[in-house]
């Protein structure tokens, strides 16, 4: 009896497989489209530039190469019913978890094998205009900041998942 009213339920003709099929569904088509707008909006946050500047500590990375912002991929499972999304980038030596983990958190690299990186500019000289390199020594712990980008964009995204249930 609710407010005076009796009422009786008859739950005889529902078909439930029916009814849990449509919400597999319904659940499959919104978390692919989740991990599609996640992703996208994490690629948009990484901005290319042809500045040697980084970006300021706890903005996302700026993207010179795009190599970063094109490995971001997702990946949906039905069977599990999850989706991951997230940069696919190789393990560099002396950093277990991967590029993209220091990117996001910031972290310390052991370098393993020795590197050449680009210099400054040479503005004056016979070399004028070319850049110099920097050779970076095996056994030497380079330090990065943390330039969150996954994190804020599945923050951004994430209301979104009652509009993709519809």
């Amino acid at each position: 009896m609710v407010n005076g009213i009796n009422f009786k339920i008859s739950i005889k003709d529902l078909d439930f497989s029916r009814v849990k099929n449509e919400t597999d569904r319904k659940i499959d088509r919104a978390l692919g489209r989740l991990g599609g707008y996640t992703r996208k909006v994490m690629r948009n946050s990484i901005k290319s530039v042809k500045s040697e500047k980084p970006s300021a500590v706890g903005k996302p990375p700026r993207n010179r190469t795009r190599r970063l912002k094109n490995s971001i991929l997702y990946a949906y499972s039905p069977a599990k019913q999850t989706v991951v999304i997230g940069a696919a980038l190789n393990q560099r030596a002396g950093s277990p978890r991967g590029v993209a983990h220091i990117i996001e958190y910031g972290g310390t690299e052991v370098v393993r094998k020795e590197r050449k990186l680009k210099g400054k500019r040479i503005t004056k000289g016979r070399s004028k205009g070319k850049y110099s390199t920097v050779r970076i020594k095996v056994g030497t712990r380079l330090n990065y900041k943390p330039r969150p980008f996954a994190r804020p964009a599945l923050a951004k995204s994430i209301h979104k998942l009652a509009d993709f249930l519809k």
